[in-house]
């Protein structure tokens, strides 16, 4: 998305946010939640992290189970913010994501 390039992170989660309250059911919308997630990461500070975390879980919950995508993503939080408030429950969809990738890859 061309408004990530260009870090204008406001007008992509505008877009983001369109995508998934039309498509709330599409592959399209977990994407969305993980990209408005990244944008969020990017631009920094503690409120936008805590906003990067919800995009995530609710992409995986929407992805119905897109381990391959949450796994760097919430690796990134637990290895950069070991004092984040929610790194307890970071951890454990972390290690669940890569279990869970682990056995559908069998």
């Amino acid at each position: 998305m061309e408004y990530l390039k260009t870090s204008q992170y406001i007008r992509a989660r505008l877009a983001f946010q369109t995508l998934i309250n039309l498509y709330p059911d599409s592959k399209r919308a977990a994407d969305a939640y993980f990209a408005m997630g990244d944008s969020f990461y990017d631009e920094g500070g503690t409120e936008n992290l805590l906003q990067a975390w919800d995009c995530y879980r609710n992409a995986i919950y929407a992805s119905k189970g897109n381990y391959a995508a949450a796994i760097p993503r919430l690796k990134r939080i637990i290895d950069n913010y070991p004092n984040f408030s929610h790194y307890a429950e970071a951890k454990q969809l972390y290690e669940a994501s890569q279990q869970y990738q682990q056995a559908s890859q069998k």
